[in-house]
């Protein structure tokens, strides 16, 4: 569980939250079966992974870049923690998983986010070199 992985508080939750149940507490909470429950080996109707088109994941991603962003970073771990954390947890609203997968979902999380953003950034800067 959450409360036996400190880390999990650490990476996915706010510096300033207590104790180790906050960390999982959204995922944990009852109404969110209707979400999209993510799975690394997804079988069945309403279950997917990072790697699926058609999830809503890279768009979530894609609408985060373009309403949440204040400033560029050249990748998304030189967000500002807190940042990373902020879109993690809202990320949480839009999809479901097991919460004792919290830290392993967290980091597909992180990779998928980087992938999204780089491939952003670069279009952004091809386009901004054309009309130099």
């Amino acid at each position: 569980s959450c409360s036996s992985r400190s880390r999990c508080c650490t990476r996915c939750c706010s510096s300033g939250s207590s104790g180790s149940d906050e960390c999982c507490g959204v995922v944990r909470q009852p109404g969110r079966d209707h979400l999209p429950y993510l799975t690394p080996y997804p079988h069945g109707r309403g279950q997917s992974w990072f790697n699926r088109s058609g999830n809503g994941i890279s768009a979530w991603i894609n609408r985060m870049m373009y309403s949440a962003l204040d400033k560029g970073n050249p990748t998304f771990t030189d967000f500002p923690t807190d940042k990373q954390h902020l879109w993690f947890r809202q990320f949480a609203q839009k999809f479901n998983w097991n919460s004792n997968e919290t830290l392993f979902i967290y980091h597909h999380f992180v990779h998928k986010v980087m992938d999204n953003y780089g491939k952003q950034i670069h279009g952004w800067k091809e386009k901004w070199e054309i009309n130099k």
